[in-house]
């Protein structure tokens, strides 16, 4: 088998070589009843996390049946989203494994790989740095100087920062991501970029175990994040922090279900009944609730979704979990100093929570039926897919949006037309279940809450950079006054140096104003009349007619105001 990976299958053959003597998967696996591919792929991470072994098996095999390539890239993501530096060789292994169809093949096929691999996944040390990396990278803004020298950069300025050990990690992160062409500084600036070679050949010069670049590299080919650039990154600070296997082990709560599927497969963020769920949670509370849904969401995230039994300790993992759940609120509105009052709201109110949540579920699993168990012997393995990565969904077009609105009317006419009775808020409620325009709506301001940050930041960057420009000129026009001063005192006409000269020169002839108001008519320049509108709107609303204007009804507009 010879291809641009064999070091990674030696590596995996000789791991589930030395396993040889653990026990297969039984025959028979209960499957979740309901539960679609998105469920199951949440579940499965969520369980490796906790270290739930007999949910993570269950969850692998049926996904295994319904979907095999999202079940082994969920596997590949978790390698190095959730255990990364925590411990390599499982996270290598996970990669690996996720690779090449032929090479579990050869290894004894899928089933009996998942039963050495996932033992090991759930029992594996966490550490989740690098997707709080990720979060800090995408969210927080950096600082003018990180910009001004990142912005334009070529691919060897690139290369050269992130070989630099003493420059800041985040600011190095930065740079390999820019120049791997997964990040962009959102100012319109080309740059000399995405070679993913040159990078990944900097971290080989780096001294990072080839395996775990190898790994990183593959993760690349088949995934836009940048968690394949930042694991690398950490494993540098982890040696430089004394490479400790010390770890802190975590008391979890015991999961809320619904017929044995734990609740917490759910992900506010990244699964659709979750999202429902909190919308519905965020709409029953009313007035007791002061946050939208998004915020929920992630608070929900950082409390359940992303809880792990054991996390690697290290200097540095403090500090950048903390800051990546910052960076997570704040992308979210949530101020600084409301982070740990949005948290324990949402544990005081999590039986009620878990209620609006079971109900989402219950109608979500309903529509799926009965499933048989599942046996690993009906398994069979279609040749690989190409991984595709999936760009994230544009912005509906106001085409789409016209369409939309033409339904939803049509939609509102007939209801009125079947249920005269029926009163404005039962109808408004009624639309909102079958209609996708107020979903599209609300992504549309969503993303333009976005965009005003991005505009206030701006505007604060702009008035920070002006200020600059003023000091500069200011300091151009005292450092030329002062080497004029100085020739024109000592008598010195011209200086010629290398690469300039400087040449004294008299003033030219410049008039000189002592009173303006005693100059002539035929020097003063006329100003054009401008219209005083706030007075000719008053007096247009007062009723006063006035040639040459009328009063008009004004665009509509909207207004949001975020919780």
């Amino acid at each position: 088998m010879q291809n641009d990976f064999d070091p990674l299958f030696e590596f995996l053959r000789d791991r589930i070589s030395d396993k040889a003597g653990i026990a297969h998967q039984s025959d028979e696996v209960l499957p979740f009843r309901g539960a679609d591919k998105h469920l199951l792929a949440s579940l499965l991470q969520k369980s490796i996390r906790r270290c739930d072994i007999k949910r993570a098996t269950r969850a692998a095999h049926q996904l295994l049946v319904i979907d095999k390539a999202r079940l082994w890239g969920r596997l590949m993501v978790t390698a190095l989203e959730d255990i990364g530096v925590g411990n390599l060789d499982v996270a290598i292994l996970l990669v690996a494994a996720a690779t090449n169809a032929r090479w579990r093949n050869c290894l004894g096929g899928d089933a009996r790989l998942l039963s050495h691999l996932l033992p090991s996944a759930c029992s594996a040390i966490k550490d989740r740095s690098g997707d709080h990396i990720s979060s800090i990278v995408n969210h927080e803004p950096m600082v003018d100087l990180e910009y001004c020298a990142l912005k334009g950069a070529s691919l060897s300025a690139l290369l050269a920062i992130i070989a630099m050990s003493g420059l800041p990690l985040l600011y190095r992160v930065r740079a390999a991501l820019i120049a791997a062409g997964r990040h962009s500084l959102d100012d319109g600036i080309s740059r000399a970029g995405k070679d993913t070679a040159a990078v990944f050949g900097q971290f080989h010069e780096m001294e990072v175990p080839p395996l775990l670049v190898e790994a990183c590299r593959i993760y690349a080919r088949r995934s836009y994040d940048g968690l394949s650039f930042i694991i690398p990154f950490l494993w540098t600070v982890w040696q430089g922090d004394g490479a400790s296997h010390a770890h802190i082990a975590h008391r979890l709560p015991s999961a809320a279900r619904i017929d044995q599927l734990p609740l917490y497969a759910m992900d506010p963020l990244h699964t659709r009944v979750g999202r429902e769920a909190i919308k519905r949670w965020v709409k029953v509370q009313g007035g007791r609730c002061r946050r939208n849904p998004a915020q929920i969401a992630i608070g929900l995230w950082n409390i359940e979704s992303a809880a792990c039994d054991r996390t690697l300790s290290w200097r540095s993992a403090e500090t950048v979990r903390d800051q990546g759940h910052r960076a997570d609120l704040l992308s979210r509105h949530v101020p600084l100093e409301q982070h740990d009052a949005i948290h324990a709201f949402i544990v005081s109110e999590s039986e009620t929570l878990n209620a609006v949540r079971r109900t989402v579920l219950c109608e979500a699993t309903a529509s799926h039926g009965e499933r048989a168990p599942i046996s690993t012997s009906e398994i069979i393995h279609p040749s690989p897919q190409p991984c595709v990565r999936k760009e994230p969904p544009d912005m509906p077009s106001k085409d789409v949006m016209q369409l939309e609105v033409g339904r939803y009317r049509l939609l509102a006419d007939k209801l009125k037309a079947e249920f005269t009775a029926i009163d404005d808020e039962t109808l408004s409620d009624t639309l909102e279940g079958i209609s996708d325009l107020p979903e599209m709506i609300e992504a549309i301001v969503r993303s333009s809450l976005e965009d005003e940050c991005l505009v206030e930041a701006l505007k604060l960057r702009l008035d920070t950079m002006n200020a600059r420009l003023s000091r500069f000129k200011e300091r151009f026009d005292k450092k030329r006054h002062l080497a004029c001063w100085a020739m024109g005192s000592a008598g010195i006409n011209k200086i010629d140096i290398v690469d300039f000269s400087v040449s004294w020169c008299e003033g030219s002839q410049k008039a000189e104003i002592q009173d303006a108001a005693k100059l002539p008519e035929a020097y003063l320049v006329p100003v054009a009349a401008k219209i005083d509108r706030a007075s000719l709107l008053t007096a247009l609303k007062r009723g006063d007619v006035i040639e040459g204007v009328s009063l008009i009804k004004g665009e509509a507009y909207i207004t949001v105001r975020a919780r």
